[in-house]
C-alpha cells in the first residue's frame, strides 16, 4: 500500500476531529482521535497477515475446484 494513502487518511482524520472538536469539545475529540489513530495503526499492521490467512483459506477451500496453474 502506498504510504501517501496512509498519510492522507491521518490528515483527513485529524482535520475531521479538529472540526468536530470546535463543536463538541476538544477533550472528547482528542480521546476519539487517539482511538482512531490506534485503529489505523492496527489495521495497517494486520493487513499482510490477514491477507495471507485469507489467501490460504481460499486456496484450501477452492483448490480442488480450480486448475493447478490458477494464480492465487
Amino acid at each position: 500500500m502506498p504510504s501517501f494513502v496512509i498519510d492522507l487518511a491521518i490528515v483527513v482524520v485529524v482535520g475531521y476531529l479538529g472540526w468536530l472538536g470546535s463543536d463538541r469539545g476538544i477533550f472528547e475529540m482528542a480521546a476519539l482521535g487517539l482511538q482512531l489513530t490506534a485503529a489505523i495503526v492496527f489495521a495497517v499492521l494486520l493487513l499482510e497477515p490477514t491477507a495471507g490467512l485469507l489467501t490460504w483459506a481460499f486456496e484450501s477451500a477452492l483448490g480442488a475446484f480450480l486448475p493447478q496453474e490458477f494464480p492465487f
